[in-house]
C-alpha cells in the first residue's frame, strides 16, 4: 500500500464517501496518471456539465481527504493520485470486510460469492484468485 497516506479507518471512511464528481475525478486521473487542473476540466468539464472552479473545489476536496496530491509548476497546478485504484479499492474494502467478517464469516462470504456469481467474469476472476492466494500460501510468496 502506498505510504503517503496515512491509513486509518476514518480516512476509509472518508473516502468511500466519494461523490459522483470526485468518483470521476478519480477515475480520470487513474486512467491519465498526473494532469493539470485544465487537463481534467478538459477531459470533464462539458460531459459532467460543470464549471472549471468547481472542478478546482473538487480536486481541493480529494486533497483534503488525503488521496490526490498537488504540485504547483508556475501558473499552473498538477494533480496525481495518492493511491492507485487496487489501493484504493483494498483501503475502503478492509475496514468493511474486517467488520462484516466480525459478525458473520460465513454469511458476509456467501453474500460476496452470491454476488460474483452474478456475473460469470466475476465469478471466473474469484476462482483464479482463490487459485492463487491458495498457490501463494503454499509458497510463502505475498499477493501481487
Amino acid at each position: 500500500m502506498n505510504r503517503k497516506f496515512k491509513y486509518s479507518r476514518d480516512n476509509a471512511r472518508n473516502a468511500l464517501a466519494l461523490g459522483n464528481l470526485e468518483r470521476s475525478v478519480m477515475e480520470a486521473l487513474w486512467d491519465s496518471g498526473e494532469m493539470s487542473g485544465c487537463e481534467v476540466y478538459g477531459k470533464l468539464g462539458k460531459k459532467l456539465k460543470i464549471r472549471h472552479n468547481t472542478l478546482l473545489t473538487v480536486l481541493e476536496r480529494l486533497i483534503s481527504k488525503g488521496l490526490v496530491s498537488k504540485r504547483k509548476d508556475g501558473k499552473f497546478g498538477y494533480y496525481k493520485p495518492i493511491l492507485s485504484r487496487d489501493e484504493f479499492c483494498a483501503m475502503v474494502a478492509d475496514p468493511i470486510f474486517t467488520e462484516l467478517l466480525a459478525v458473520s464469516p460465513k454469511s458476509a462470504m456467501a453474500a460476496f460469492v452470491d454476488h460474483a456469481c452474478r456475473d460469470s467474469k466475476k465469478l471466473d476472476q474469484l476462482k483464479n484468485l482463490i487459485e492463487e492466494i491458495e498457490k501463494r500460501n503454499k509458497s510463502g510468496r505475498k499477493l501481487k
